[in-house]
């Protein structure tokens, strides 16, 4: 990612449905509850990543396509 990498641009956002919407919400609320009083390191984030990525990528509709 980087530097260069922008969140923002069409081809790197993906939609899904509302139900999974809430769910991954779900997942990143708790994670940063666990991180209420200091900042996770980038592996922590990048990992936790990855692990909604594994459980919900196969509902991403991506942008850009």
């Amino acid at each position: 990612m980087g530097d260069r990498f922008d969140p923002n641009m069409l081809a790197n956002l993906a939609g899904v449905e509302d139900t999974i919407h809430r769910s991954i919400n779900d997942m990143w609320n708790g994670f940063r509850n666990r991180y209420k009083d200091k900042l996770p390191t980038e592996e922590a984030v990048l990992n936790f990543a990855k692990k909604v990525h594994s459980k919900y990528g196969k509902s991403y509709m991506m942008g850009g396509k």
